[in-house]
């Protein structure tokens, strides 16, 4: 029985991707180029990734999903909250920019379920303000300087189907844009998990970001007309035409094998000394498929080690290991029967400089 709804529920996320790839505008490539969607899509900071957990095993992180940062990664991984989960992870992108990542979760037990809240935030910091007419910048009309702001709020439910298999369904309300001129879309993810029982194997897979289309709207993109008319005038307003773009479809599979620590691990027993192994393949609609492996090591749950690898999509040879390297280190205190846990992670991500991430969170 387990294993009819798993296969069927595989089947819609594996055919829901080449569904996804039909929405929006397809932009024609070049015959002279490789294929390329990068920078086509709307709300691209949903690409970004979020949590130190995930990003320092390299973004392999969907098959052993928990938490709140689950709620980015698979929502199906929210189901093991067993009590109140907050936690909040933030990102420096470019600190002299001052860009940054910011993401915070809500998990409560609910409804036979689980039930979260979630919020990303990306703020891009000031930025000087130039027009046509004021190409130095210092129009009267919109200021000195505009900030670039991005955010999706959503709302998730996972539930255990049975005692190996967990489901999650999430909406998510985006909006990005500056003041004067913002795009709002839908979105809406599925996930699931699968414990084998077969030497520690987990299967997780998740289809993020399956939404609506959007153009930009506000007095950016309007222009005032003024005509005259039987000798009087008429004040008209025109939007500019922008083009419309949809959210960042995302398929993601996974599989996590436990090497020890547990009676199912491959190496056998139950052990202080937990380490998993997680292997990802990332398709996103607008960049190529990406492979991904991560590795973690714990210590009594107590401390952890962490280090991963992203195979980015670059013209560079396949064993070139210095882009996308990641690794971390976790420590998880109890207190009054739940933890306190502080995660760090630092990414290589060569010409873009490097990346740091740091996670709080409270909860099981």
């Amino acid at each position: 029985m387990v294993a009819r709804i798993l296969g069927g529920l595989m089947s819609l996320l594996l055919a829901a991707t080449p569904l996804a790839a039909q929405i929006g505008d397809q932009l024609e490539q070049d015959s002279g180029s490789p294929n390329s969607r990068v920078g086509t899509r709307g709300a691209n900071f949903l690409e970004l990734g979020v949590g130190a957990r995930a990003m320092a095993m390299g973004g392999a992180y969907v098959a052993i999903a928990e938490g709140v940062e689950s709620m980015y990664w698979n929502t199906a991984g929210l189901a093991r909250t067993v009590g109140l989960s907050v936690g909040y992870s933030y990102s420096p992108l470019y600190p002299e920019l001052d860009m940054g990542m910011h993401f915070v979760g809500l998990a409560v037990p609910l409804l036979g379920g689980v039930v979260g809240f979630s919020a990303n935030v990306f703020t891009s910091g000031d930025m000087l303000r130039t027009t046509t007419d004021y190409p130095d910048g210092g129009d009267p009309l919109f200021g000195e300087s505009f900030t670039f702001n991005a955010q999706a709020v959503g709302l998730h439910y996972a539930f255990n189907l049975t005692d190996r298999l967990q489901l999650g369904f999430a909406g998510r309300f985006i909006q990005e844009g500056i003041a004067d001129a913002k795009a709002n879309y839908v979105g809406l993810d599925i996930g699931a998990l699968f414990r084998t029982g077969l030497l520690g194997t987990t299967i997780g897979a998740s289809l993020a970001n399956l939404g609506t289309e959007s153009d930009y709207a506000g007095r950016a993109v309007t222009r005032r007309t003024t005509e005259t008319i039987a000798g009087g005038t008429r004040v008209s307003d025109a939007n500019l035409v922008t083009r419309e773009a949809s959210v960042p479809t995302i398929f993601r599979f996974s599989i996590l094998w436990e090497l020890t620590g547990s009676p199912e691990a491959l190496f056998g027993g139950v052990s202080q000394h937990r380490a998993v192994l997680l292997t990802d393949v990332s398709d996103a609609i607008d960049t190529a498929p990406q492979g991904l492996l991560g590795l973690e090591y714990s210590y009594s749950e107590i401390l952890f080690l962490r280090g991963g690898k992203k195979w980015v999509n670059e013209n560079r040879g396949p064993w070139e290991f210095s882009d996308g390297l990641s690794g971390g280190v976790g420590f998880r205190v109890p207190f009054l029967d739940q933890h306190f846990m502080l995660d760090y992670a630092y990414v290589s991500m060569g010409d873009l400089d490097n990346v740091q991430v740091f996670t709080f969170a409270y909860g099981f």
